[in-house]
């Protein structure tokens, strides 16, 4: 037999063997990409959720500031007023509208009465002391669409009532 023949009949199988090293590891490497990429998926829904539910909580905050009569200054202090079907112990009204049907079943809001009573408007207002008084309004919302698979967050504005003097 010549020395080239049995070369290659005792190189056969060293090939056979790196070949599958090579397709194990390219198989490894393809599966930890997979893997990074669902993680990458996983944490962009997330972030999605997050944002709509923020979202959300802001919205039911602009409609519940949009009528005028949700920040009613008649009540005392530490007074909160809510959605109608809300039963919180300190809803001492449930008159909120929002000029839209609310899902009580998932949102709350409350615009509570902060002290003082009345006092002067805030700074910068471009509203004088002798002519105008401030109230002082927390607005806070909730929104929980975990039940559903969404997310849940909970927002707290303040707002400054601003009515003329008599």
């Amino acid at each position: 037999m010549s020395r080239l023949t049995r070369v290659a009949s005792a190189q056969s199988g060293a090939a056979l063997f790196i070949a599958l090293i090579m397709l194990v590891l390219m198989t490894a490497l393809t599966m930890s990409a997979m893997r990074f990429s669902m993680v990458g998926l996983r944490s962009a829904v997330n972030e999605e959720l997050r944002v709509d539910a923020f979202q959300n909580a802001q919205s039911l905050i602009d409609m519940t500031l949009a009528v005028p009569g949700n920040t009613a200054v008649d009540g005392a202090v530490g007074m909160a007023n809510c959605l109608p079907g809300i039963t919180d112990a300190d809803c001492w009204s449930n008159t909120i509208a929002t000029g839209a049907s609310v899902d009580t079943t998932t949102t709350s809001i409350k615009v509570r009465r902060l002290a003082p009573d009345f006092g002067p408007p805030p700074r910068g207002t471009g509203f004088s002391a002798v002519k105008f008084q401030g109230a002082q309004m927390q607005v806070e919302s909730r929104y929980d669409g975990t039940v559903a698979g969404w997310g849940r967050d909970q927002l707290q504005e303040g707002v400054a009532v601003i009515v003329p003097q008599l």
